[in-house]
């Protein structure tokens, strides 16, 4: 599962790797953060959108149950990755 489990932590390290990134603080000095702080003003947020389909993403939980695993999605006629 990915997104957020918990105001700090996510289940897939996803929020972990982009922090800096989701939080505006990628390509900034410490010197502008302190300033912006001091002068209560925020850094422009950003996103990230993940192309997983939740339907897909649901069945496949479903499937492996307990146990560890991947699923791997591939075209029948080409062999080429579905999504």
């Amino acid at each position: 599962m990915t997104g957020f489990d918990s105001a700090h932590y996510g289940n897939s390290g996803v929020e972990a790797s982009y922090d800096a990134y989701l939080s505006g603080k990628a390509g900034w000095s410490e010197l502008s953060l302190w300033c912006d702080k001091m002068l209560h003003r925020h850094p422009p947020v950003n996103d990230v959108i993940l192309t997983i389909d939740l339907d897909i993403q649901m069945k496949a939980d479903e499937l492996l149950g307990d146990r560890k695993g991947a699923v791997v999605l591939l075209e029948m006629d080409s062999g080429h990755p579905a999504c």
